[in-house]
């Protein structure tokens, strides 16, 4: 929990990561999870920029 009350922006690099680390009740309702994080850091204020990896239909990483 951010306990700071300077903090402006969080950054999760690779949602897939950090949805390896959520307890497996978490992992259950990813999209869920995410989005009720999101709701609570943007409802105090906190700018959140989330970074996923893709790939195309050829394999390239873009």
């Amino acid at each position: 929990m951010l306990t700071t009350p300077k903090t402006k922006r969080v950054v999760i690099d690779s949602i897939s990561g950090f949805g390896l680390t959520l307890a497996s009740v978490f992992r259950e309702n990813f999209r869920e999870s995410l989005y009720r994080m999101v709701a609570l850091l943007t409802g105090m204020g906190v700018t959140v920029v989330m970074i996923a990896k893709l790939e195309d239909r050829y394999g390239f990483a873009l």
